[in-house]
C-alpha cells in the first residue's frame, strides 16, 4: 500500500544518512519510456500552483530482509550510479495528468544509468545499463517515495531488479524493486538487518532460492 501526502516545498535531506527502507512492488509504479539518452523528448509540464513536496509512503506486511527482497526480485546486482536522468510523468506521452489527484509520486519516474560491477543473482542488465526508479523533480515540485535513497553519481548501491520493462524502454532495460546503499566500507545498508558486509550479503542472496 502506498500512502500519498504533500506539503509546501521545503529543504529536506531525503537520505539523511539513515538506513533506508526498500520499495516493494515498484513494478506497479515504473513505466514511461526512454526517448534519447536519459532526457525526455520534451520537458515535462510542471504542476500548477505553489511548489510542493509530494511524498509517498510504502507500507509492508513482511519484514524486508535480504532473503525476502531476493525472492521478490528477478535479479540482484551491485553497481555504481553514473547518471540520474530527468524525472517525467509516467504515461506513454509524458503528459501531465489532467486529474490533480494523479499528480503524485506514483506517476513520476526517472531513468538511472548504472555501471554494473557484479551480478549476485538472477537476471542482470548489461555492464552499462539504464534502470527506472520512481520520484524526482518536475519544475519546483519534488516527488519522493520513502525508502528510495537520494541517488548520487559515483555512489554504489545494491539493486533488486524486476523483469518488467517500462512501456517505451529500449530492449533489455529493467526496473528496480528496491535500492540499498553500499557504504565506503563495502557494507550494504539494509532496513531490517542493519549493516551487512558484501560477502555476507552475497551468501544470503544466493542462499535464498
Amino acid at each position: 500500500m502506498i500512502v500519498i501526502a504533500q506539503g509546501p516545498r521545503r529543504s529536506v535531506d531525503t537520505n539523511a544518512g539513515a538506513p533506508v527502507s526498500p520499495v516493494a512492488s515498484l513494478q506497479s509504479l515504473i513505466h514511461s519510456g526512454l526517448i534519447s539518452g536519459l532526457a525526455p523528448q520534451t520537458s515535462p509540464e510542471p504542476p500548477s500552483g505553489e511548489c510542493l513536496d509530494h511524498t509517498g509512503i510504502a507500507e509492508y506486511v513482511l519484514p524486508l530482509t535480504v532473503e525476502v527482497m531476493t525472492r521478490m526480485s528477478n535479479g540482484v546486482v551491485i553497481g555504481t550510479v553514473e547518471e540520474v536522468g530527468a524525472a517525467r510523468w509516467d504515461n506513454a506521452k509524458g503528459d501531465r495528468p489532467s486529474d490533480e489527484l494523479e499528480i503524485t509520486v506514483a506517476n513520476v519516474v526517472r531513468p538511472v544509468r548504472v555501471s554494473v560491477e557484479e551480478r549476485v543473482a538472477g537476471a542482470a542488465p548489461s555492464p552499462d545499463e539504464v534502470l527506472w526508479v520512481p520520484g524526482g523533480t518536475i519544475g519546483c515540485h519534488r516527488f519522493i517515495l520513502q525508502g528510495i535513497p537520494d541517488l548520487k553519481p559515483g555512489a554504489r548501491y545494491v539493486f533488486f531488479l524486476s523483469s518488467r520493462q517500462p512501456s517505451m524502454a529500449r530492449a533489455g532495460e529493467l526496473a528496480g524493486v528496491a535500492i540499498w546503499p553500499v557504504d565506503e566500507t563495502s557494507h550494504v545498508v539494509t532496513p531490517e538487518d542493519g549493516s551487512v558486509s558484501l560477502s555476507d550479503f552475497r551468501r544470503r542472496v544466493q542462499g535464498s532460492d
